[in-house]
């Protein structure tokens, strides 16, 4: 037996031909059919495939499409029918949908395989299957009946540019045949151009001649993102300010284009730096169609070098200039502009060195021009040095040469000339008594004040002999007199000494012939005690132990009036003290240098526990500086010092000795006494105890915290054996090292009686505090017994709460088992629960249920959700500088705010109430379900805001908002988050001024969960003396809903099956209590109670 196998074409197309007419002896046929249509891939509605001719002899002929698979590929157009000789239709099958390779479509069928099988019957059924590597992961599957090839994956060529399968053919009797398939992907236009070899960076110098290739790192080059179908590489400049002076071309190679100028125009103005954005475009055919991204940029970065190419450059080629004879160390004086000299180089090709010199070209020492070294461009002044001047009956006038030089080789100069021209003056200057004159006068005077009267001489007559004077250094404060000489500080013009203390004048004396004669005069201020001591720091803080004599602290002050005088000189003194304290210290006043210290010591140690309490360990000083002035002024600080505890007292027990009764029947856990002791030391390491029994009994337990004894576990007591047991017990405190105190505890066995006894309530009731003290009284339970020598003995039986964690709350209450006191054994919190019901009994079976109230106080104190910082700028704020708040755990707290501490007065303010929003959403809204905006004003111009959430109130990130327009939307599912969830939400202005608000979401809960009970036993068991009404249990459930949704009622189910006791107990249907109907008997035995309860 034989398999052949067939190939179909990549597409296939199903004609179907039919005839209408009389007889159908004689179908239809084709004329041509070509079995290979070949074209390009692409999309196109007009191109033509194939023309079809189809004839007959009965009757009209129609060709149509014979599948839906067909009739989507193309469509068929008749173009011409004939009756002439028969029937004939001609027809068109024109393309209708896109045909690639590379970018088939899933599904799309490749080709149709065909194998024959000569044998007959189940023989003769082929199936087909293909075999190929792991790595085409599938690319292509066969349908195992029909044989077509479709895509199932998508195709790259880039990553596969063929493919290669075994086909099988397997009949119905097991025998193969096979055959090799390679399918070859044709890549298309759809990825851009790639850049190699980046970053492009290149330099050049300067003037390069246009057609000077630019170097770069790495060569320019793009290569086309298709490789099986690649095009040529255009590159071009698209943009950069200094493109139009480079040009590129195909092979990526840069020339210069146009002159390029270090020193001028846009290539100066970016320092050098050419930065060009690079385009590389593929030469894609216009018979392309549809072609993808054909172009990609990237930067290209040209460093312009600059070159020594421009001379230095004089405004002048020649300055005029004057000078006064014998005159040394001054400048000339030019007429007209000033030098200037300029060097368009950059950096060290326009460093230059100015020289004078004479026409002989050697240096001219006696004039320098200042400065002597000029980067880039600079104006020169020439000055004569030392001792050099010029005498005019010797030289009237000069030229000299300046000469500029660049500083690095080979070094460019140029030159002007400088003609100077000695100006005539009388020989004889002015003169003074003498050259300095030192004046005093007072500070802070607004009078005119007379500060010195001088008259210069001068040995030349004439107009050479005639004096004015005017005054340097003066500024606005002093004038002088220019006839007279006489110089004074102007009306109104304060001078504080503190400020400046002394003045550097100079009076100038001018003769006729403009000969000048200064003389200094210096102005020295007299001080005035105008100024206080100032502190060094407004408070100081200091720590010291107490007992301890030897401490030591210093503050230090200054005085900005005049140094070692009266006026700056400090003394301190302690003053009246919170609490007096300043009588325990001394202090003494040192000076070092300009600042004065004072030392403050102790006169003796102090003990902790003798201080005012509610200085809490810290003492508080006063001191005052004062200096000596006339009259003294003064100033004072604060100096805090921490008085560090000792453990220096030893704990003693209030009475020193006790003795307490139980009944020989006492059981483990039952109440025996409490001892307290007290420590005086000050803080709580010190003065916190622990109880301990070291000697007496193993019968007996301590709570360590408490001081409650009670019995011990298994224990056993006998008083005709053992009447008295005496336990030495000590405290304990934590300090280092830790104090001891002892007592000695007698407990004194007594006997029990056993009439029964009875309550003198069915019920009792109490209310108390939450914060009463650990001891305090709540009911005393009393019962009376017929007998007349009976001793009663109490107990707490039982113990429910509104709490599910009863455990906790039993430890709030013990009682005296001698006398039915109910105290507290340990700290109240409403906070945790807000009721109890104690079940009491005393021996012979008597019970009574004590229902507790706790009444809430205000013990806790409001607390801020944290710290609060904020920085402004100064000038005027509109709207809240920041929003605080805060939480009270208490019932119904109403909190107010206000501002304790405002060192800027009156500037600061606080609103107790702050605008917010609310909405409600359901609990299964989507994320990004819109919510509510939050809306914002600013009186500024410019009203752009940016809003946020703070982190610390959004930490499930259950919301977003939309910085821009303020909107909140869901972020995250809601499910089992429902409640109030209060945001803080931030909006920030362009100026970074802030403000806050809060938004409080509702998320309500939609009703989709069951009530679940919480900690149910199997048994629960209640005492048959238990009153009508005596509490069982009171049944916990929870619901994962919220709100409505999670409220539950109870009901006995079943009622009225035989063999439940549902008539003994009753169920509130709202709290779940299951509470005794009638009385119950047991007769000495366990009855065991059966019932079923739903929550719903």
């Amino acid at each position: 037996m034989e398999v052949i196998l067939k190939f179909g074409m990549v597409c296939t197309l199903i004609l179907s031909l039919s005839q209408k007419g009389l007889s159908q002896q004689y179908p239809p046929r084709f004329d041509s059919f070509p079995s290979l249509v070949q074209f390009n891939e692409g999309c196109s509605t007009t191109r033509v495939l194939a023309t079809i001719r189809a004839h007959g002899l009965n009757g009209n002929i129609t060709i149509s499409a014979n599948d839906d698979a067909t009739r989507a590929k193309v469509n068929i157009v008749q173009t011409n029918t004939s009756n002439a000789g028969g029937y004939s239709t001609t027809v068109q099958i024109i393309q209708k949908e896109c045909m690639d390779r590379e970018n088939a479509s899933l599904s799309t069928e490749v080709l149709k395989v065909e194998a024959t099988d000569p044998d007959n019957g189940v023989g003769g059924v082929v199936r087909y299957s293909l075999i190929s590597s792991a790595l085409y992961d599938s690319a292509f599957g066969i349908d195992e009946t029909t044989g077509s090839i479709t895509v199932k994956k998508e195709l790259d060529y880039s990553k596969l540019s063929f493919y290669q399968y075994l086909i099988f053919g397997t009949d119905g009797g097991g025998l193969k045949g096979n055959a090799t398939m390679i399918i070859k992907i044709q890549d298309i236009q759809n990825k851009p151009p790639y850049f190699t070899g980046q970053p492009y960076n290149a330099e050049i110098p300067e003037e390069s001649p246009v057609g000077t290739t630019v170097n770069f790192s790495y060569p320019i080059r793009a290569d086309d993102g298709d490789t099986g179908v690649p095009h040529a590489i255009e590159y071009s400049f698209t943009e950069g300010k200094c493109k139009h002076f480079f040009e590129i071309n195909s092979n990526g190679d840069v020339t210069v284009k146009e002159r390029i100028d270090r020193d001028d125009g846009v290539i100066h103005k970016f320092r050098g730096v050419c930065t060009l954005t690079l385009m590389a475009l593929e030469k894609v055919s216009s018979s392309e169609t549809d072609p993808g991204p054909s172009n990609s940029t990237t930067p290209v970065v040209i460093t312009i070098i600059d070159i020594d190419d421009n001379l230095p450059k004089f405004s002048m080629s020649i300055y005029n200039a004057t000078v006064f004879e014998n005159l040394k160390q001054i400048p000339l004086t030019i007429e007209g502009d000033r030098i200037n000299v300029t060097d368009v180089d950059q950096d060290t090709h326009s460093l230059l060195h100015l020289e004078i010199q004479y026409d002989n070209g050697t240096r001219v020492y006696g004039i320098n021009p200042v400065p002597d070294m000029v980067q880039g461009s600079g104006n020169i002044m020439l000055y004569l040095q030392d001792d050099f001047s010029f005498d005019f009956e010797k030289v009237k006038e000069i030229s000299y040469t300046l000469v500029a030089s660049e500083k690095k080789e080979p070094a460019k100069t140029t030159y002007c000339t400088v003609h100077l021209e000695i100006i005539d003056r009388n020989d004889n200057l002015p003169q003074f008594t003498k050259s300095s004159f030192i004046v005093h006068i007072e500070e802070n005077n607004t009078n005119v004040q007379q500060v010195l009267s001088e008259k210069a001489t001068d040995k030349d007559s004439g107009e050479f002999a005639e004096i004015t004077y005017s005054l340097r250094g003066g500024g606005d404060i002093f004038v002088v007199n220019n006839v007279t000489g006489n110089i004074t500080k102007r009306e109104n013009e304060t001078l504080d000494y503190e400020k400046r203390d002394e003045y550097v004048l100079t009076l100038v004396a001018k003769d006729g012939g403009g000969s000048l004669q200064p003389a200094e005069v210096i102005v020295r201020l007299d001080d005035i005690n105008d100024n206080q001591p100032v502190f060094t720091q407004s408070s100081y803080i200091g720590f010291v132990t107490e007992n301890v004599k030897n401490f030591e602290i210093n503050v230090s002050a200054s005085d900005r009036d005049k140094k070692n005088t009266s006026n700056s000189r400090v003394e301190f003194n302690l003053i009246e003290s919170p609490f007096h304290m300043e009588n325990n210290f001394t202090i003494g006043t040192i000076q070092q240098s300009d600042e004065f210290l004072g030392n403050i010591s102790l006169k003796g140690s102090l003990d902790y526990e003798k201080l005012n309490k509610t200085a809490k360990g810290q003492v508080k000083l006063y001191v005052f500086a004062k200096d000596f002035g006339n009259p003294s002024l003064s100033s004072t600080c604060t100096v805090i010092i921490n008085i560090q505890d000792l453990n220096d007292n030893t704990p003693v027990f209030d009475p020193p000795e006790y003795k307490e009764h139980i009944f020989e029947n006492a059981t483990a856990g039952d109440y025996v006494g409490n001892v307290t002791a007290t420590d005086e030391d000050g803080t709580k390491a010190n003065k916190d105890l622990s109880y301990y029994i070291i000697t007496g009994s193993e019968l007996f337990r301590i709570d360590g915290e408490s001081g409650v004894i009670t019995v011990n576990l298994n224990s056993k007591f006998d008083r005709e054996t053992t009447p008295v047991y005496n336990l030495t017990i000590v405290a304990v405190d934590r300090g280092t090292p830790p104090r001891t105190g002892n007592t000695n505890f007698t407990v004194v066995i007594d006997d029990v009686n056993d009439t029964p006894p009875k309550f003198d309530k069915d019920k009792f009731s109490a209310s108390v505090s939450e914060n009463k003290k650990v001891g305090s009284s709540v009911k005393i339970c009393s019962a009376t017994d017929d007998d007349l020598d009976f001793h009663l003995f109490y107990k707490i039986l039982d113990l429910q709460t509104s709490n599910s964690d009863n455990d906790t709350v039993k430890n709030w209450f013990r009682i005296n088992n001698a006398t039915g006191e109910v105290t507290i054994n340990s700290t109240l919190d409403r906070e945790f629960n807000r009721y109890s019901n104690t079940y009491t009994y005393s021996r012979r079976h008597e019970c009574t249920t004590l229902s507790v109230s706790l009444l809430d106080v205000n013990d806790n104190k409001p607390s801020f959700l944290e710290n609060y910082y904020v920085n402004i700028t100064e000038g005027k704020i509109s709207g809240p500088v920041i929003t605080v708040e805060a939480h009270d755990p208490d019932k119904n707290p109403k909190i107010t705010y206000r501002i304790t501490k405002n060192y800027l007065t009156n500037t600061f303010s606080i609103d107790p109430k702050t605008e917010y929003y609310n909405e409600n959403i359901k609990e299964d809204r989507d994320p990004n379900y819109q919510i509510i905006s939050v809306t914002v004003k600013d009186r500024d111009i410019n009203q752009s805001f940016r809003f946020s959430i703070e982190l610390e109130t959004n930490r499930e990130s259950l919301f977003r908002i939309n910085e821009h327009n303020g909107l909140i939307s869901v972020n995250a599912s809601l499910y089992f988050n429902y409640g109030v969830k209060e945001l803080t939400v931030w909006v920030e202005d362009i100026g970074g001024l802030k403000n806050s608000t809060s938004v409080y979401i509702l998320v309500e809960d939609i009703n989709d969960n069951p009530p679940v009970f919480n900690g149910l036993k199997a048994f629960y068991k209640i005492y048959e003396c238990a009153k009508v009404g005596s509490r069982v249990t009171i049944l916990n459930t929870t619901d994962a809903d919220y709100g409505d949704n999670s409220k539950v009622s109870y009901t006995f189910i079943d009622q009225t099956v035989t063999g439940k006791n549902y008539s003994d107990f009753l169920l509130n249907t709202t709290t779940g209590e299951i509470t005794t109907a009638k009385n119950l008997s047991a007769d000495g035995y366990y009855i065991v109670c059966d019932f079923d309860v739903s929550a719903v």
